[in-house]
């Protein structure tokens, strides 16, 4: 956790990111759309595929991609490395529950910037992204701003 991340971003200090969710759950592109929407991301566009992915990429021209592994047409690893082709800048995440699969593979090879498991949470993928984009985020105070109360007694 206390691992530092380079930005790989072509535009650091463009805000909000732009980023193409990609998963053949239409209910898991929605949770990642309102997780993405509210830390600050603007999602550009969806896919259930990595056809539809490819050219989404290319018409749209994200910030990065959010990349599931298993979908039709073109499994992610394809995907990614099609795209690392066209776009070799383009930051990718996989976003999987696949995970151990994929470590095992070098997934740098594939233009692939981390792997991140579905079952570590939200929390986990916007970390991940806030590193690659070199976003740095105060941390939040949960703690109460109440000014304690200055009464005579």
């Amino acid at each position: 956790m206390g691992e530092s991340r380079r930005s790989t971003d072509p535009r650091p200090n463009v805000f909000p990111k732009r980023v193409l969710v990609v998963d053949d759950n239409p209910h898991f592109l929605l949770a990642l759309r309102i997780a993405l929407e509210t830390h600050g991301y603007a999602v550009c566009g969806e896919a259930a595929d990595g056809v539809a992915t490819i050219e989404q990429a290319k018409d749209l021209k994200p910030d990065l991609v959010l990349l599931d592994l298993a979908m039709p047409r073109l499994n992610g690893m394809e995907t990614a490395a099609v795209l690392k082709n066209l776009m070799p800048r383009l930051p990718i995440v996989m976003l999987t529950f696949h995970d151990d699969q994929i470590k095992a593979v070098p997934a740098s090879a594939f233009g692939i910037k981390a792997v991140i498991s579905k079952t570590d949470g939200m929390s986990k993928l916007i970390e991940c992204l806030d590193g690659l984009v070199g976003r740095e985020v105060p941390p939040v105070n949960f703690a109460s701003k109440e000014k304690p109360s200055e009464t005579a007694d």
